[in-house]
């Protein structure tokens, strides 16, 4: 362990920088489900209607590509794709 340290210690600040990195990515990895979710909550259970009290109509294009109040499901794979 201590030879390791030895080769290491001219590239601590890498390492803490690849430590760093690889947290904020984890943590961005956790965002995938709730956007999926967020997919299936909105888009799918309600394709013909923006809310869940089926009061704002809209049609396929709207379904796919959003409106100005709304994304559309291609907006949110966008978003998991990255």
């Amino acid at each position: 362990m201590k030879t390791l340290l030895h080769y290491l210690k001219p590239h601590k600040w890498l390492l803490i920088a690849s430590l760093v990195l690889a947290t904020i990515n984890q943590v961005f990895s956790l965002f995938a489900p709730a956007i999926t979710g967020n997919i299936l909550d909105n888009l799918v259970t309600h394709p013909n209607f923006f809310d869940k009290e089926k009061l704002i109509p809209r049609d396929l294009n709207q379904f796919l590509y959003g409106n100005d109040q709304y994304h559309g499901a291609f907006y949110f794979l966008g978003l998991l794709i990255g």
